[in-house]
C-alpha cells in the first residue's frame, strides 16, 4: 500500500475515533490535575474530523444519506448512499475528501481512476467505511488504536419488501423493491391483498 493511501485511511481512523467513539463527558478533573489554560484552548480548538466529514459528505450533490453504525463484533462504520457513480466521484473530489488525502488525490503512486471497475454510472450505490477499534494499534503505519479498516462498495439488487420504512433513504432507488404499506397495497384491490410481483 503506498504512502497516500496509508495517510488517508490514518485520517479516516481518526475520523470514526472523534465520531463513533464519543463518550459521555467523564466529571472534570481536580483542580490540582488540570491542564494548563492554554492546553484546554488548544484542545477545543481541535477540529472535529466526524463532523467535518459527515457534514461534507451531507454537501454532496448525489449523497442521498449518511448513517453510523456499530456491529456486534466490534467493527464501527459509517456509512453513505450514493445516487450513481458521478456522485460518488463528487465526494472523491470534493474538497472535503481531498484535504483528508492531504490535497494529492491525483497525484496516486497507482494513477488509477477511482471506481474504474464500475461498468453502470447510473447504479446507485451504498459506500461503508469500517474500522475495527483494538487494545493497541495493530497496523503497519497506523498509531491508533486500530485492527481493521477499510472502504467497501456496494450496489443494491433487484427485489425486497418493508413496511414502515428502509435502513437505505427512500430516494435510493431499487428495483422492485415493494412497499406493503403503500403502492402494493393501493394496488391491493377489493380483495386486499399485495399485487402480484415475482420479486422479493
Amino acid at each position: 500500500m503506498n504512502r497516500l493511501w496509508i495517510h488517508f485511511f490514518a485520517i479516516l481512523s481518526l475520523t470514526f475515533v472523534s465520531t463513533i467513539q464519543a463518550q459521555p463527558p467523564a466529571a472534570p478533573p481536580a483542580k490540582s490535575q488540570q491542564l494548563p489554560a492554554k492546553q484546554q484552548t488548544d484542545q477545543r480548538q481541535k477540529p472535529d474530523m466526524g463532523n467535518i466529514l459527515i457534514g461534507g459528505l451531507k454537501k454532496v450533490d448525489g449523497c442521498l444519506q449518511v448513517k453510523t453504525c456499530r456491529w456486534e463484533d466490534g467493527k464501527q462504520s459509517i456509512v453513505a448512499w450514493f445516487e450513481n457513480k458521478e456522485a460518488a466521484e463528487n465526494w472523491y473530489y470534493s474538497a472535503t475528501h481531498q484535504a483528508m488525502m492531504g490535497g494529492k488525490v491525483d497525484d496516486s503512486l497507482e494513477k488509477r481512476e477511482p471506481m474504474q471497475h464500475i461498468e453502470n454510472v447510473d447504479q446507485p450505490m451504498m459506500v461503508i467505511a469500517t474500522l475495527t477499534p483494538a487494545a493497541k494499534p495493530e497496523l503497519p503505519g497506523f498509531k491508533i488504536p486500530i485492527s481493521q479498516i477499510s472502504i467497501e462498495l456496494f450496489a443494491a439488487l433487484p427485489g425486497g419488501a418493508y413496511v414502515g420504512g428502509r435502513v437505505s433513504p427512500e430516494t435510493f432507488k431499487v428495483p422492485h423493491m415493494r412497499n406493503y404499506l403503500g403502492d402494493d397495497a393501493n394496488a391491493a384491490g377489493a380483495n386486499g391483498k399485495p399485487s402480484d410481483s415475482k420479486s422479493r
